[in-house]
């Protein structure tokens, strides 16, 4: 990308306005700027953190319409649910597993971006008592 600045001729006179008689950025100043955002692997991937703490809260009162186009594979085991890949052609971006103990889920692993989500949930007699999350 390139910066094209206009002379501006001052009325009544034949010279040129400069960026600087009005306070504004050079064109070369400009342009190393634009060459270092340019130059940056991600310059706006930070911006999507909507919290850094267990403490953070988000609140959002808008409808989330998500307009991806992956797909879903699931894999089922004994008539139960064990697996589920969702896919952008047949590149595979996010994997969950769920396990099962005596019929109950008791785990549920998400891997997506080389982060691991691990949900832990506890019954206690048949009724779901906790869950806990780690995260890897």
């Amino acid at each position: 990308m390139s910066i094209q600045i206009r002379k501006i001729i001052r009325p009544g006179g034949s010279d040129a306005i400069t960026p600087a008689d009005i306070g504004a950025e050079t064109p070369s100043g400009a342009q190393d700027k634009v060459d270092t955002h340019e130059a940056k692997v991600a310059p706006h991937s930070g911006h999507m953190i909507l919290g850094t703490s267990n403490t953070d809260i988000n609140k959002v009162k808008a409808l989330e319409l998500k307009t991806d186009t992956r797909s879903l594979t699931l894999t089922y085991t004994s008539g139960k649910l064990t697996k589920v890949e969702e896919k952008d052609g047949s590149t595979v971006i996010k994997t969950t597993n769920l396990t099962y103990t005596d019929g109950n889920l008791t785990k549920v692993t998400e891997t997506a971006g080389n982060t691991t989500v691990t949900t832990t949930l506890t019954y206690t007699d048949g009724a779901l008592t906790s869950v806990t999350k780690e995260v890897s």
